[in-house]
């Protein structure tokens, strides 16, 4: 327990007036709208054949997309495809012939697994910057219980496309079960998503061991870093050396969560890891708080420096983040309601833009835990 607590220090309230004066002078330089109206989860982004930012969620009504020229300051275009309902799976990918894929969450064939919210899933093809679709294709061959977040589709140096997933074993899907037990593991494709492959499942080996909602980068070393969160206290990860078909032993990672969504991603342009998450431990209330969320970045995906809250209000729930990156800014989505619990209903998606010329870092400190 001591080493959970030191790993957290960077977090805490150390030269907490200097967080606020760094958070007051990187807020006055960004940009701040919102994406959506209420009835929305979480987004995604990917660039379009023109050099503009399509963004995209889902809403009761289908998939949105909105089309940015200036990082969705303002939108130029916007129209809807008229796939699913409100969820958290929002994931585009642009694939090496220039079509566009996006994931799409069908009902299971025990029924029982869609009251919990678990799905199959398909990819379906867009020659035309998603405007129109194609049939869809299977990502996994046996139905079952599994669950895709929002901005998680990743191509490693490879060629290999990976969709990390959790799952659920038929035996665990039960309300005395549910969000109790949760695999993390990744279809890949090695055919520009045509075919997918089930990669092995990584099981909790660690007290109480939920692995939901993975998200995978792929290291400068070649190795596949998946993150996960848990009801541990800290997000956990896994590495892969194959190309994301395993991983290992799950370890904690120095960013502390209440079992809340969040999002890391790598920035193509510097080199550098991204986190944003609901930095807090958890409370008596299941997976809460959901706030403040936070950003951090790191060199190497293991050690985090803290950048900045971007969001605070004790009384809010913030989640489901995304980041995307252009060669001058970095934007961040995610929900906010003015509530204390997660209602899809009333969910709106804030976008924030920021000049990453223009953020700073706090640099890890190690401060004695008894003084």
């Amino acid at each position: 327990m001591l080493m959970d607590w030191k790993i957290a220090d960077p977090f805490l309230q150390e030269n907490k007036f200097r967080f606020q004066k760094s958070n007051k002078f990187q807020e006055e330089q960004m940009f701040e709208g919102f994406l959506s109206t209420p009835g929305a989860i979480g987004s995604t982004a990917v660039e379009a054949k023109d050099g503009a930012v399509i963004f995209m969620y889902s809403a009761s009504g289908g998939k949105i997309f909105k089309k940015s020229f200036d990082s969705g300051r303002t939108f130029c275009d916007e129209w809807t495809s008229p796939f699913g309902e409100t969820t958290a799976n929002s994931n585009l990918l642009r694939l090496k012939d220039g079509r566009l894929m996006m994931t799409l969450r069908n009902k299971p064939t025990n029924i029982e697994i869609w009251k919990f919210g678990g799905s199959d899933f398909t990819v379906v093809f867009s020659d035309d910057d998603g405007k129109t679709w194609s049939k869809e294709r299977s990502v996994n061959k046996n139905s079952g219980c599994y669950y895709l977040m929002n901005s998680r589709l990743l191509r490693l140096k490879s060629g290999r496309i990976l969709i990390p997933i959790c799952f659920v074993p038929d035996e665990f899907v039960s309300g005395d079960h549910f969000e109790n037990v949760g695999y993390s593991g990744c279809f890949y494709s090695d055919d520009e998503g045509q075919n997918w492959s089930e990669g092995k499942w990584m099981k909790a080996e660690s007290a109480g061991g939920m692995l939901a909602e993975p998200i995978v980068v792929e290291a400068d070393n070649g190795k596949v870093i998946m993150y996960m969160r848990t009801t541990r206290g800290y997000l956990y990860s896994g590495v892969s050396i194959d190309g994301g078909e395993t991983f290992c032993t799950e370890q904690p990672t120095e960013l502390r969560s209440a079992n809340a969504p969040f999002t890391i991603a790598k920035d193509q342009y510097s080199g550098k890891f991204f986190a944003v998450w609901d930095n807090t431990f958890p409370s008596v209330i299941h997976q809460s708080p959901r706030s403040p969320i936070c950003m951090a970045a790191s060199d190497d995906g293991i050690r985090w420096d803290f950048i900045m809250e971007l969001d605070n209000n004790p009384d809010h729930n913030y989640g489901y983040p995304a980041l995307y990156f252009t060669e001058d800014e970095i934007i961040v989505t995610y929900y906010f309601n003015e509530t204390k619990k997660f209602n899809k209903e009333i969910n709106q998606l804030k976008l924030k833009i920021f000049n990453r010329d223009e953020l700073t870092v706090r640099k890890y400190i190690e401060v004695p835990l008894f003084k």
